[in-house]
């Protein structure tokens, strides 16, 4: 670089450049910063605005849906049933002026005391009302305290208001007709009224409500009906506005200045203010800029006046709820965020100038050490961050500090390469690097350390040491493709150690380059990611697993419920002729052990599902008496071949009738009294249901199944409800068995709310105890004889004879189904599998068709789909899957396919005929697309 000694000098003109730059740069920090601070300042209220007014959506939102939650769940409680059939009664047992004979005896006169309006149970004993206000009042009013509302309102289907917890001047009154007709619980009746759907809620806004002394309330209302859908009554919750206010006056976030309010589709406040009494809620009219913009269902943030005329910083937004819509406004005084403003400009300008000084100073004082030299050393390190590494650094034989810079440069560029590899490199990286022709010169230690091999035996070699036969020679060709032409690559490579074993590595190869841009060499850096392929490898296999789980289980569904079908139909078939009173108790217990084995093979398949925790528990109405007789009469006679005696007793205090799943109660129970038949070599087997104790109509059932056996060790007790376990190894080999029943039991009796225990002593016998509770039935629904016609006359044969095609492969279901549909007015003909069924199907019409799903050559659902594509005969006949594959989600897929009902087998002649005789009156409405009849 040549310099003219003749100009100005550079220990002149550094200094005056630094001293203009630094004042230049400071103004401009200045400046910069107080701009940057007074957009901070009012972005910062913005934002505390912004989620004040979030919070204060939310809490409302939280408060009214809670309320709403507490409505719908005492709408849909027996309590409340009970209660508005017992004040209607007692209403209507008055007979007329009900208003002046309840008001008398349950308004407390001239009092403004919740706890005296809510605090009679009983005036007198001489009214039905007051029999039931002393029944239901109590649990109405736990029910109603530490609730977010005034008071409970039941109204009769009249509009005649039959109870409320606090009593006011409307108690007693009929919001119809009566003084308070116009309030707003006359509009929370009609409302209920005359939308009468289960779950149909209604809100009102709050105005002032004259019962309660001109205090603001509001009404939320839903229909109480019957279980044809008729209305009985309306169920209304008073909510004061109380709540509400103390939401909006929360004032943490806001400053001085700060509050929030809430104002109705009328523009009144629905909260108070904090800058006194002048603005009060109910009568305060806000008109304001933001209010109008939330009202009209915009959200945002803006600068204008309030309520007061003071300018603000103003956040807004809408809420609504069941039709009613406020707006939610946040605001804080402009002066009082502008004055944050003010103090910082003033601490800028103070800042600014104390740094001009420092840096006009500081400019001089560096500027006089610094030499000519400086500006060829700069031009050198350009060049080394440019890339190019074959720079020459001047000034390296100085004696001074100049020199010490040229001789650190130097230092600098001879580490280039070594410094940029171990900067960029973590603890964890594999690093590796190579000359242009792929020639490893460098490794780190976690090479070495994941590779197996040492320094020695990889540097001066090929990466074709590590690799493995898991990648073609194609994916090599694309790589050497992309870093060759100066590209970086990344991927995922399997490599193989010196052992022989794999390992995964995900790489990053980058081109190093010189300043002319030529590839100099390779830079790897890999992570080695083993852990990582083996678990989604793990992840992909339990995957598989599952999908052929599911797939046996599908096929074991069907290949035993085939066989069920031909057993249990020929048994419903026997039951059908003149027998023996001993022939009918076999065939009885034929069938009685089918339904249970159907059950348990419901139960096997499921019991993934169980271990899940999906298994769904329906509770029914069962007549317990019943269901021990059909133990009793199931096991009798094997406990007899046995030489036991089998003894089922139910106490007589035992209710006898409960809401509980049968079906499972008897899988349970069928285990238990299974293995103490099996286990009990001679005295008895029993079988007790007892009464623990019995509380608002819920009781608590004790079944006690013990026998005399040979018992069960403490340790054996301990894992003897784990699956696939016995108390010992010869259990299997004496008896049979999985170790499955037990752990299905006791999974089972949790999923009901109850539990399983066993006391046991060896040589002396066990007992297994099953403790459930179950709501008691007061009243068990039997069928109806018009339930009864209707299922006759829905099974009657129809008036015109039927022409049927029923697909089947397996001969005995085929004798089954014809025996069962011998009592039809039919023309009955078989297909024995799916192309047979299509070529019938394609050649003469039929009114009904049932369809097996799997079959041989063509299953069940590819020839549905074959006659609804194409016009054919039968392209909108009926179609009826009759199929084994019971699995959850079968039929939801066959209806999907084009079919129009489901039987699962093992067959129910009653559901075959109900099916039939609905399908031949079914009509396909739906056209079939042109395009599917072609494709």
């Amino acid at each position: 670089m040549n310099i003219n000694p003749s100009g100005w000098p550079i220990s002149l003109k550094i200094p005056t450049m630094i001293i203009v730059a630094g004042i230049i740069a400071v103004s401009i920090t200045g400046l910069s910063s107080y701009f940057n601070g007074k957009k901070t300042v009012f972005l910062g209220a913005e934002a505390v605005l912004t989620a004040v007014v979030d919070d204060r959506l939310y809490g409302l939102s939280d408060w009214l849906e809670s309320i709403e939650s507490d409505l719908v769940m005492l709408a849909k409680s027996p309590l409340l049933d009970d209660a508005l059939e017992a004040f209607t009664s007692g209403w209507q047992e008055i007979g007329s002026d009900q208003k002046t004979i309840l008001q008398s005896h349950y308004l407390v006169k001239e009092s403004d005391s919740l706890s005296e309006k809510e605090s009679p149970d009983i005036v007198s004993d001489s009214l039905g009302y007051d029999l039931a206000h002393e029944k239901h009042h109590s649990h109405l009013r736990d029910f109603f305290h530490g609730r977010e509302y005034y008071d409970i309102f039941l109204f009769d289907k009249s509009g005649n208001l039959i109870y409320t917890i606090l009593k006011e001047p409307d108690f007693a009154t009929n919001v119809i007709s009566g003084e308070w007709a116009d309030s707003s619980a006359g509009d929370a009746f009609r409302a209920a009224r005359d939308n009468p759907k289960e779950g149909r809620i209604s809100f009102s806004d709050f105005e002032a409500y004259a019962p309660n002394n001109g205090a603001p309330a509001s009404f939320i209302s839903t229909p109480l009906l019957d279980e044809q859908g008729h209305l009985q009554g309306v169920l209304a919750f008073k909510i004061s506005i109380a709540k509400l206010d103390a939401i909006m006056q929360q004032r943490s976030g806001l400053g001085q200045s700060g509050e929030t309010y809430l104002v109705g589709s009328d523009h009144l406040m629905r909260s108070g203010s904090r800058f006194g009494t002048d603005f009060t809620i109910l009568e305060t009219k806000v008109e304001t800029e933001q209010v109008q913009h939330a009202l009209n269902g915009g959200s945002g943030l803006m600068f204008g006046l309030d309520y007061r005329q003071v300018p603000v910083v103003a956040a807004y937004r809408p809420i609504t709820h069941l039709g009613v819509t406020w707006a939610i406004i946040a605001e804080i005084d402009y002066a009082e965020v502008y004055a944050s403003v003010v103090s910082l400009r003033r601490d800028i300008i103070l800042y600014s100038m104390f740094g001009i000084v420092f840096v006009a100073g500081f400019g001089f004082f560096v500027g006089k050490n610094i030499s000519r030299s400086i500006s060829e050393i700069t031009n050198a390190m350009v060049q080394l961050a440019q890339g190019d590494k074959s720079t020459s650094i001047p000034g390296k034989m100085r004696q001074d500090e100049i020199g010490s810079i040229a001789t650190a440069v130097q230092v600098f560029k001879d580490n280039a390469i070594r410094n940029k590899v171990h900067d960029a490199a973590d603890i964890r990286s594999i690093i590796t690097m190579t000359d242009a022709q792929g020639i490893v010169t460098f490794v780190n230690d976690n090479f070495v350390r994941i590779s197996g091999y040492s320094r020695e035996e990889i540097v001066g070699k090929t990466h074709a040491v590590v690799k493995s036969d898991a990648h073609p020679a194609k994916f090599y060709e694309k790589l050497w493709g992309e870093i060759a032409n100066g590209h970086s690559w990344h991927g995922v490579i399997q490599n193989k150690n010196r052992n022989g074993e794999s390992y995964w590595v995900d790489t990053s190869i980058v081109p190093d380059k010189d300043a002319e841009g030529v590839i100099t060499g390779y830079t790897s850096v890999r992570t080695d990611i083993s852990a990582i392929v083996k678990a989604k490898n793990q992840a992909r296999d339990a995957k598989a697993a599952n999908q052929a789980k599911s797939e046996f289980l599908s096929m074991m569904s069907h290949e035993l419920r085939t066989p069920m079908n031909a057993i249990l139909g020929s048994a419903q078939l026997l039951k059908t002729t003149d027998l023996s009173e001993e022939q009918d108790e076999h065939v009885k217990t034929m069938l009685d052990g089918g339904e249970i084995l159907i059950t348990v093979l419901n139960d096997v398949l499921d019991f993934s599902k169980i271990e899940a925790g999906k298994l769904d528990i329906n509770p029914i109405d069962i007549n317990v008496v019943d269901l021990v007789q059909q133990l009793d009469r199931l096991w009798r006679h094997e406990a007899e071949e046995a030489g036991l005696e089998l003894v089922c007793s139910t106490h007589e205090d035992v209710p006898a009738f409960i809401n509980i799943d049968g079906t499972r109660l008897r899988q349970i129970l069928y285990n238990l009294i299974s293995n103490a038949i099996k286990f009990t070599e001679k005295g008895k087997v029993g079988l007790t249901v007892s009464l623990v104790n019995q509380e608002d109509g819920v009781a608590r059932l004790q079944f006690e199944i013990s026998d005399t056996g040979v018992g069960i060790s403490e340790e054996a007790q301990s894992r003897l409800f784990k699956a696939f376990e016995q108390a010992d190894g010869s259990t299997t080999r004496r008896f049979g068995g999985t170790g499955l029943g037990l752990a299905i039991s006791r999974k089972l009796a949790r999923l009901m709310g109850g539990d399983i225990h066993v006391k046991s002593v060896e040589g002396e016998g066990t007992s297994f105890l099953i403790e459930l509770d179950a709501p008691v039935v007061a009243k068990f629904e039997t069928p109806s004889e018009e339930d009864e016609d209707a299922t006759s006359e829905a099974t009657e044969a129809p008036d015109r004879r039927l022409s049927l095609l029923a697909a089947e492969d397996n001969a005995h279901n085929r004798r089954i189904l014809a025996a069962f549909l011998k009592s039809l007015n039919a023309d009955l003909t078989f297909a024995v599998d799916g192309e047979e069924a299509l070529q019938m199907l394609m050649a003469q019409p039929f009114d009904v068709v049932l369809m097996d799903i799997q079959m041989p050559k063509m299953d069940g659902v590819d020839v549905v789909k074959a006659i609804r594509a194409q016009e054919g005969p039968n392209q909108d006949a009926p179609v009826i899957a009759v199929t084994a594959n019971a699995v959850q989600g079968a039929e939801e897929s066959y209806l999907a396919a084009g079919m129009d009902g489901y039987i699962s087998k093992p067959i129910d002649p009653r559901q075959l005929h109900v099916a039939i005789a609905t399908a031949s009156e079914l009509k396909r409405h739906t056209p079939v697309d042109a395009s599917a009849k072609t494709a």
